[in-house]
C-alpha cells in the first residue's frame, strides 16, 4: 500500500468513527450535532484531502 492510498484510507476510517459515535450518541438520546456542523466538518474533511466524495 503506498502513502497516498494509506493516507485516504486513514482519513475514510476517522470518517467511520465519527459516523459510529454520532450513531451511538443518536441511540443514546444525547442530542447530536447540527446538521450545519456537522456538513462543515465533512467539507474540512473532503478539501484537506479531496478523496472522499460528497
Amino acid at each position: 500500500m503506498d502513502i497516498e492510498t494509506y493516507d485516504q484510507r486513514e482519513k475514510q476510517l476517522e470518517l467511520r468513527e465519527k459516523l459510529v459515535e454520532i450513531e451511538e450518541r443518536r441511540q443514546a438520546g444525547i442530542k447530536d450535532t447540527p446538521a450545519r456542523d456537522f456538513l462543515s466538518e465533512l467539507r474540512e474533511i473532503y478539501n484537506s484531502n479531496r478523496t472522499l466524495p460528497l
